[in-house]
């Protein structure tokens, strides 16, 4: 390592070099081998030097250049035995990746430490990153590099938004893990512990509230798309589609401990949902006239069709419960409960219930009413239902 700076003071006996001045430090001159995303440069002032261990320290602002960066810090130590570098206030990093199509990284930190050897970045008490329209903010967070890239970054207490093409995607957890591509497009993020996932987009809002969320980006055009994401855990899946021309579509809110959900290509609404475990799907009215209804199954899949509606829903081992709305004027219905091996649901293009077809023991309960058959078809939109096979 080579120290220059105008001038010095030099204790002898202690081997410590003192420079009030500006002083430039250019690391690993005349050796190499050294892996990717080393430091190569600082420049500071009020800088001492112990020349028999070659350490560093300042408490002044400082400037670092990387191959792959470049960062400031209010405050610094360089240890070259270990590789170490300590950003100690106000650190501020910018990392750009080997890769010549990579979009650099923008690290914040109150506290910074870099340790060359192992490729790994200690950022505390709090931190922020940021690239192009993704933020996260977080406590402390882990950086792990590869090759000069960011691969990995662990956090506690994080949040994250990314903003694209019209759709805005939050993701928050006690414990976030994400992982990039050698450009620095998110690869996959695993949110541990209160976990949460909102999509947000002109076709309404999809929030996501689970204990494990393990969400899969694809690299499109520069940008990461959102392909699928896996809730594990007391997972809630509530889906707020915006109004169509036949007003405000009921609220779906579904239960169950597995929830997997795939979007569509473009990764902004929702293609199909699918439980792994036995779960509970509502419908809650929005408008006066839709009937609250809820769905108990071992296993559900949900199709989508444009605006994040509803277009086909299938259920094995289900019961249903349908509580009419209240006109006001009479007395009020009594609910509806139903109960099948099978279920067929098909929905119009607002996302309103067209058919529904049960079958494999249908049994029918309303009030004093009861009935059961092999199959059963219900036409919503004329309050019929058709039983047929053993009819009762």
């Amino acid at each position: 390592d080579q120290v220059n700076c105008a001038s010095a003071q030099f204790d002898v006996q202690k081997g410590v070099l003192y420079s009030d001045g500006e002083v430039e430090i250019t690391t690993g001159v005349v050796a190499d081998g050294h892996p990717p995303g080393r430091l190569v440069f600082i420049r500071s002032s009020g800088v001492t030097f112990d020349s028999k261990t070659g350490k560093v320290s300042t408490g002044r602002q400082a400037f670092f250049r990387f191959e792959n960066g470049e960062g400031k810090s209010a405050g610094a130590f360089y240890d070259p035995g270990t590789r170490e570098l300590q950003m100690r206030s106000e650190a501020e990093v910018t990392w750009r990746g080997q890769s010549p199509r990579s979009k650099p990284m923008k690290v914040e930190t109150g506290q910074l430490i870099y340790r060359e050897m192992d490729s790994a970045i200690l950022l505390s008490p709090w931190s922020r990153l940021t690239r192009e329209d993704m933020v996260l903010e977080a406590g402390e967070a882990f950086v792990f590099l590869e090759n000069g890239n960011i691969r990995r970054v662990e956090t506690s207490n994080a949040r994250g938004k990314e903003q694209q093409n019209g759709r805005r995607v939050e993701y928050a957890a006690d414990h976030l893990t994400m992982r990039f591509s050698d450009t620095g497009a998110v690869e996959k993020i695993l949110g541990e512990r209160n976990a949460r996932l909102a999509s947000v987009s002109e076709t309404g809002r999809t929030t996501v509230k689970t204990d494990r969320l393990e969400m899969e980006f694809e690299p499109a055009g520069g940008e990461s798309l959102l392909r699928k994401a896996m809730a594990m855990g007391h997972s809630v899946v509530e889906s707020k589609p915006r109004a169509g021309r036949s007003g405000q579509p009921e609220t779906r809110v579904l239960r169950s401990d597995v929830i997997q959900l795939d979007m569509q290509p473009d990764g902004k609404e929702i293609r199909t949902v699918e439980t792994h475990t036995p779960g509970t799907l509502e419908f809650l009215p929005n408008q006066p006239e839709q009937s609250r209804r809820r769905l108990d199954a071992e296993r559900m899949w949900i199709t989508y069709g444009d605006g994040n509606r509803i277009r086909s829903f299938r259920a094995v081992n289900v019961s249903t419960r349908t509580e009419a709305p209240s006109s006001g004027k009479q007395k009020q219905a009594a609910p509806s409960v139903t109960s099948s091996k099978l279920l067929l649901a098909d929905f119009d293009p607002e996302g309103e219930l067209r058919t529904l077809e049960q079958s494999d023991t249908f049994q029918y309960e309303q009030g004093e009413r009861k009935g059961r058959a092999n199959r059963a078809v219900l036409d919503e939109p004329k309050d019929l239902i058709t039983l047929e096979g053993s009819a009762r």
